[in-house]
């Protein structure tokens, strides 16, 4: 019995953070591509939403799941592996920066801003928007096929990069 309510209580983790990064990815979807993005930014209606979500899963959810500092931590973690679960944009200072709101993710979707949350989004953002740019540089130039030279397709258990130099 100990075994199924484990894997119950993982699943309530796993809807939780399932539907608030569906939440966050809302404005990031919503966006027309352009040749400038637009700033993206919380509005009233997804910190509604966030609070409405954390009340669900502390109330009505039939295990009553704590949405704490533990969860938060986990939600972290896994927001920056669904973002970049490669290891292909982001630095490590990044995610280092991201850090600071370890434990605060259940306070902001309670009752703070969700700004952090779409700043960290916007670090990928650029971050991506860099290593594109990289690699359509990089399809101008003509290729030296005297260069002895690798390219690591799985990056997920290397350590993140210190510098876009290392992710080139």
């Amino acid at each position: 019995m100990e075994i199924i309510l484990k894997k119950t209580e993982s699943g309530v983790r796993r809807n939780f953070l399932a539907i608030l990064l569906g939440i966050l990815a809302i404005p990031a979807l919503a966006a027309a591509p352009s040749a400038v993005e637009p700033e993206l930014a919380p509005l009233a209606k997804h910190e509604r939403i966030g609070e409405l979500v954390t009340e669900f899963v502390e109330k009505s959810h039939y295990q009553h799941s704590s949405v704490n500092d533990e969860l938060s931590a986990q939600v972290l973690d896994r927001y920056i592996e669904a973002l970049d679960g490669n290891h292909m944009y982001l630095l490590a200072s990044d995610v280092e920066a991201f850090q600071k709101h370890r434990n605060r993710l259940d306070d902001m979707v309670r009752s703070e801003s969700l700004g952090p949350i779409f700043e960290m989004f916007d670090v990928y953002r650029t971050r991506a928007r860099e290593r594109l740019t990289f690699a359509l540089e990089e399809l101008e130039k003509k290729p030296d096929f005297t260069v002895d030279e690798e390219y690591v397709f799985d990056r997920e258990d290397l350590g993140w990069a210190e510098t876009p130099a290392q992710l080139d």
